[in-house]
């Protein structure tokens, strides 16, 4: 299968949000499977399993949006995968891809000698039970969207205002725990992912 990817750089979170939705709304069985990559402005986003009492305070927007998962913050040098995939003609399941989401990060992990892991039943990957890495899709049959954002070098002074994902756990960057090179981190990234569910490297 093939696999377009297409790398928007730093975007506001609302239009590339909408953009997706747009996306969705025109795909037929004839859309390409589509990989967007982006980092966005300071935004804290709110999914449909949200509690506005893990809002402590903030001084920068709030966007409720249609994703899994509870609030989290976006911001730059925090890399986000957003795969617009036709899971029937993909043959990929829910579960089965947000499990290869997490285990995306988990093996790319284990290229820097750092054990990522899941925590119980919570979506995400973690290190040493900080969270590096979220996931939160929406699925308009067959099409998914929203998906992975993983912790870079992103400021986590924002996370002191949320109790991310509903959890009393802190962030964590992979700039904390190894020296890496973010041109390559993307390519093993996108490489790793076309591997995982199946598409032409």
């Amino acid at each position: 299968m093939d696999l377009l990817v297409k790398e928007l750089g730093l975007s506001d979170y609302v239009t590339t949000w909408h953009a997706m939705k747009s996306f969705i709304a025109s795909a037929n069985q004839d859309t390409k499977d589509e990989l967007w990559i982006t980092e966005h402005n300071p935004v804290y986003t709110l999914g449909y399993k949200k509690n506005k009492k893990n809002v402590i305070n903030h001084n920068i927007d709030i966007v409720e949006t249609d994703r899994g998962g509870d609030i989290t913050f976006h911001g730059p040098e925090q890399i986000i995968f957003y795969p617009l995939l036709n899971l029937k003609r993909a043959n990929i399941k829910l579960l089965d891809l947000v499990v290869g989401l997490e285990n995306l990060v988990i093996q790319i992990l284990s290229n820097y000698d750092i054990k990522g892991k899941k925590l119980n039943k919570n979506p995400g990957v973690f290190v040493n039970n900080y969270k590096i890495a979220s996931v939160g899709i929406r699925v308009k049959q067959p099409w998914c969207y929203h998906g992975l954002s993983f912790n870079i070098n992103v400021d986590t002074s924002y996370f002191d205002s949320i109790n991310a994902c509903g959890l009393d756990i802190r962030p964590i960057n992979l700039s904390s725990l190894s020296i890496y090179d973010k041109d390559n981190l993307k390519k093993d990234l996108i490489l790793k992912f076309k591997e995982i569910f199946g598409y032409t490297v």
